[in-house]
């Protein structure tokens, strides 16, 4: 019969992994704070599980991502061209705490290593910090040199997890993201990369994280996800949109993945779909479905209304025009949206309309469009 104290472990091993489970529903709805929350607890009763400090610091990661805008930018592609590109600091809080908690997965990762070289499991965690390395180095600090180091450590690590346990397909996600972000380096480049040891292809990797998706004890959700995104950059948009309305039915308050559905369209070209979409998440965002209000509405609108009017709808870009500028507090965006409904109403031949909305453009303080509005009321 087991001791006591042997089935307080397996009790705390349990509720762990029931509260690693709450964060990785979070964190596949882009509910990065809460998925934090949900760690801290899984922590708190299995300290020495790398695991838990990387799935922390991954929440850390993505709160910076976002809050860079580094998640939602490529979606508003119209509401891109004017808003200020000059990047914030990131949280100098976060940034700390991220650091930390991938420290303390390093350092229990090589702690097991060094009491068990044949611990496959500590392989896998020591290269999934590395890999989570690697992803803050290319999106938030732009430095691919240290990223690159990072993945080669991260890669190496995951060889070996899998040298160890070849039934285990969880470090083929690793491995697949590797191999196809070196294949998809512009071909000058490549031959640097393969001069000084690097070497991958797209296929291979596509190839390993599909084994990932379909085998993977822990990143099946991961690799659906990464391969959704890839998909669309092969400009394969009816599998990318099948894979994140999959990711959708799962995690139903993940705006994000309704938004990439919406770029997905847009890049084939089928602008009427674009806009539906993107009507519907505007429809939750009103109301108050739930995780859809933390959509950026003033982007959202704006987004639409000029889908709709390069559709040849201008009636109706109106209303979502009319929609950005209700919103407060002012910017931009809407200094944008009064000059071009001051140019409809112009055309119209709505002269005092046409006036109001050119003068409200004049007084926000955007020299380029003060100029465009002063211009406006001389045609008038």
């Amino acid at each position: 019969m087991a001791a006591p104290t042997d089935d307080g472990a397996e009790q705390a091993r349990i509720s762990a992994e029931l509260y690693e489970h709450k964060a990785l529903e979070h964190f596949y709805s882009a509910e990065f704070r809460e998925a934090e929350e949900q760690y801290r607890k899984a922590i708190a009763l299995q300290p020495e599980n790398p695991l838990y400090w990387n799935g922390l610091a991954d929440c850390y990661l993505f709160q910076l991502l976002l809050a860079a805008g580094r998640l939602d930018s490529q979606f508003y592609t119209a509401a891109n061209e004017f808003l200020n590109p000059t990047p914030t600091a990131p949280d100098a809080v976060v940034v700390k705490a991220f650091w930390e908690a991938l420290g303390r997965a390093r350092s229990l990762g090589e702690k097991r290593v060094r009491a068990n070289a044949s611990d496959a499991q500590a392989h896998y965690a020591l290269a999934v910090s590395y890999a989570i390395e690697s992803h803050y180095h290319l999106n938030l600090t732009r430095k691919p040199l240290d990223a690159l180091r990072s993945g080669d450590k991260s890669r190496d690590a995951a060889q070996r997890a899998r040298q160890l346990d070849s039934k285990n397909s969880d470090p083929n996600l690793i491995l697949g993201a590797y191999e196809y972000a070196i294949g998809s380096v512009p071909g000058a480049f490549r031959w640097l990369l393969l001069l000084s040891g690097h070497s991958g292809s797209k296929t291979r990797g596509v190839e390993l994280l599909q084994d990932a998706m379909l085998h993977g004890k822990r990143t099946s959700t991961a690799a659906l996800a990464l391969l959704a995104v890839m998909y669309g950059r092969e400009k394969l948009f009816v599998y990318s949109r099948e894979m994140f309305q999959h990711l959708l039915r799962f995690f139903p308050r993940n705006y994000l993945y309704e938004m990439e559905i919406a770029r997905t369209y847009q890049r084939e070209g089928n602008l009427g779909a674009a806009i539906e979409v993107c009507k519907n998440v505007a429809r939750k965002y009103e109301t108050r479905a739930p995780g859809f209000e933390r959509v950026d509405p003033v982007k959202l609108y704006f987004q639409i209304a000029t889908l709709v009017e390069e559709h040849g709808r201008p009636d109706d870009a109106m209303e979502f025009f009319q929609k950005v500028i209700s919103k407060k507090p002012e910017g931009v965006l809407h200094a944008q949206s009064y000059l071009r409904m001051g140019e409809y109403y112009r055309a119209r031949k709505e002269r005092e309309r046409a006036r109001t909305m050119f003068e409200n453009a004049r007084r926000l303080p955007f020299p380029e469009i003060q100029r465009q509005a002063v211009a406006g009321l001389r045609r008038l």
